[in-house]
């Protein structure tokens, strides 16, 4: 018969021990952290987000650090860092959001807010893990067709894309999110203030794009070395997409809103098709990468002009 092969067991083989005891943890400390730091933008505290992100990120590698030179350099080591870091950054928090409470949640009130936002659980746990998969998704199916190099490079590509994203979209999305919360519940209608941020964040986002289309690969070449042209060529092709989820992702957060958890799912679920359906056809069809990738643009592109018209859309009531 089959071998049995614990979880544990893996762990162990890839040199992580016990190291998988933390992620419980480490993902029940996550959801606080996001919890209170929605409620902190809510109440327009953002330099407690920021300076929460700043704690995280020194604590988590003071600990990795110093218990690399003390203890050993193992996993271990890492998960504890991350650990420590999350339950620093999620004290913070916990102090930070006392300030806007107006006092003891009672049972009664408790009960009606579960039952009015019940679709949160329901719609928005598979919708995420749908999201998740649709996001990892070319890696395995470009390792399975196409090896480990192409999959460096688009890693490689993934990340530097993503810089803009991750430093300037966050903030203007956590902006985004207070006010336009306030302005749909006040007024019922947000349109104003993502039309805003919207052009903004193409604004800002142009310049990057079309410097990537004209010298991605040279600056690849240029920065990283010449072994990562590749990854500068793999970059000039998606790079219409990482500019339409800088200007559109965060103002997709209207669908949470408007409470349209239902109709995310089964984006989410068309997300997923359009992450997996384009790299069978440009295999099969074209057997190339960089015709896969140009299919996987374009569906994944539609994908984000479709929620961009939806979010308009719903961002009236």
């Amino acid at each position: 018969g089959a071998a049995y092969f614990s979880l544990q067991e893996w762990f162990a083989s890839n040199g992580l021990g016990l190291s998988f005891l933390l992620i419980v943890p480490a993902i029940f400390l996550s959801g606080l952290m996001e919890v209170n730091s929605i409620w902190l933008n809510r109440n327009k505290s953002f330099r407690s987000i920021s300076a929460n992100k700043v704690i995280a990120a020194i604590v988590t590698a003071s600990v990795s650090l110093t218990w690399a030179f003390l203890v050993n350099r193992t996993f271990l080591g890492l998960f504890a860092g991350l650990l420590i870091g999350q339950v620093a950054a999620v004290l913070f928090l916990h102090y930070e959001s006392r300030k806007f409470r107006s006092g003891p949640m009672v049972m009664e009130r408790a009960l009606k807010l579960i039952k009015d936002f019940k679709d949160f659980p329901l719609f928005e746990l598979p919708a995420t893990l749908s999201n998740t998969a649709a996001i990892q998704l070319p890696v395995f199916m470009l390792g399975r067709f196409a090896g480990t190099e192409p999959v460096g490079h688009f890693n490689m590509s993934n990340r530097l894309l993503g810089m803009p994203a991750l430093l300037i979209g966050t903030a203007m999305g956590e902006v985004f999110r207070q006010r336009a919360t306030e302005d749909y519940h006040k007024h019922g209608n947000c349109r104003p203030i993502l039309v805003k941020t919207f052009l903004t964040l193409a604004a800002i986002g142009l310049f990057p794009l079309v410097t990537v289309l004209l010298f991605g690969p040279w600056l690849f070449a240029f920065v990283l070395g010449e072994e990562w042209r590749t990854a500068g060529e793999y970059s000039r092709i998606l790079a219409v997409l990482f500019f339409l989820r800088f200007c559109i992702s965060p103002v997709t957060y209207v669908f949470y809103i408007a409470n349209k958890q239902r109709q995310n799912l089964i984006g989410q679920t068309i997300l997923l098709l359009c992450s997996f359906v384009p790299f069978i056809l440009g295999f099969y069809f074209y057997r190339t990468v960089e015709a896969s990738l140009l299919l996987y643009v374009m569906s994944y592109s539609l994908f984000y002009i479709l929620y961009l018209a939806l979010s308009f859309r719903y961002a009236r009531s």
